[in-house]
């Protein structure tokens, strides 16, 4: 069952990722080994390295160098350097208007409609990178507007702050 983990606010997602997979991790359930988090922008990737840098969690960054998918350690990558790839555990991070979908600047109709939907495909790409268990990381700021297609079949996970 696919989970909306939803941050009060925007700032905080990055925490949320990382406390929900100390979770999962502490309770013997999945390895480090078993995370990815994907990001739709190499800055997002960023962000979350940062995030994971601080608590210490040990990750490698997919743009630094092809990972041994076994390492013990969370994989963050951006959704297109998934493409082919498969986890355990996926966390789907920026999931906000502006960022997924991206800010469509398009001058017709169908061009946007076009670009949009090529945004769809990136979140279904990122979406079935998930072999067990899926997380899409968003806030109540500004959620994406896909969220609202597939609201229905989410179980929502409130996280404001935690530990």
């Amino acid at each position: 069952w696919p989970v909306l983990l939803e941050s009060d606010i925007t700032e905080r997602e990055n925490k949320a990722i990382a406390e929900k997979i100390l979770d999962l991790a502490g309770d013997n359930q999945f390895r480090l080994s078993d995370f990815a988090v994907l990001c739709p922008t190499l800055q997002l990737c960023n962000e979350v390295k940062t995030r994971l840098d601080q608590l210490e969690i040990p990750y490698i960054l997919r743009d630094d160098e092809q990972f041994d998918i076994l390492e013990d350690k969370i994989k963050v990558l951006t959704i297109h350097s998934a493409k082919g790839l498969e986890f355990p555990v996926v966390f789907i991070a920026g999931l906000h208007n502006g960022v997924l979908p991206n800010s469509i600047k398009s001058v017709d109709d169908e061009e946007a409609g076009i670009a949009l939907e090529r945004e769809r495909t990136l979140l279904y790409v990122a979406i079935t990178r998930a072999a067990e268990a899926l997380y899409l990381v968003s806030s109540k700021e500004n959620p994406s507007s896909f969220l609202n297609e597939i609201i229905k079949l989410l179980k929502v996970e409130s996280y404001s702050g935690g530990k």
